[in-house]
């Protein structure tokens, strides 16, 4: 009974082992979970959030409804040639329009009048794709979001949502961390040289007898 026990036990701590190393920012500190409404989206280094002056940026692709499943956006690529003077990004709905100009640092919604919404932050290009200011689109377009940096991974989240939201955030913390530990054994997978035992060597031939 006490070798059960202890072959349990063993197993047990080698399977905390592998997590450790996944367990708060000590292994990745640029690791920030999104999540649509209640859907818990890939952790992948090209559409990684960021955090820059205190605002949470995600990636257009974020509020694109054929990508992310639930937030029904248009998006309209106006274009990053710098030396041709365009450098726009719109993301727009039946009500309202919001264009991003990347060189001005500013944003406007053609809808109303092309005001300026001095409110909103400027858009910025990392990964090189345009990253957009999460809590202020997602309000102007009558969204909400939620975020903490205390989830029981140790890691910052993200949530957009709207009307088919599903769950409160407590709740949907809740349920997420099983799906929310997967994608962070994933990503660490895919950016952590796996190790893997060499090719045993075949045994020396003997030289044929004379």
């Amino acid at each position: 009974m006490k070798k059960r026990l202890l072959a349990a036990l063993c197993a047990a701590l080698a399977a905390l082992s592998l997590l450790l190393p996944l367990a708060g920012a000590a292994w990745n500190d640029n690791i920030i979970f999104t999540a649509i409404n209640y859907t818990v989206q890939p952790l992948t280094a090209d559409s990684m959030p960021e955090k820059v002056g205190g605002t949470i940026y995600v990636p257009y692709t974020v509020f694109d409804a054929s990508l992310n499943g639930g937030i029904a956006f248009g998006l309209f690529n106006g274009g990053q040639n710098r030396t041709g003077g365009v450098n726009t990004y719109t993301i727009y709905s039946r009500e309202k329009n919001l264009t991003f100009d990347l060189n001005a640092g500013v944003a406007w919604d053609y809808i109303d009048v092309g005001s300026v919404q001095d409110r909103i932050p400027r858009a910025i290009i990392r990964n090189g794709k345009v990253y957009l200011p999460a809590a202020a689109v997602a309000q102007y377009f009558g969204l909400q979001t939620f975020y903490t940096e205390n989830t029981a991974l140790g890691y910052p989240l993200i949530r957009i949502k709207n009307e088919n939201q599903g769950l409160n955030d407590a709740t949907f913390l809740s349920s997420a961390h099983t799906v929310m530990l997967d994608r962070l054994k994933t990503y660490y997978n895919s950016q952590v040289p796996q190790v893997t035992d060499p090719e045993p060597e075949p045994p020396p031939v003997a030289p044929p007898t004379p």
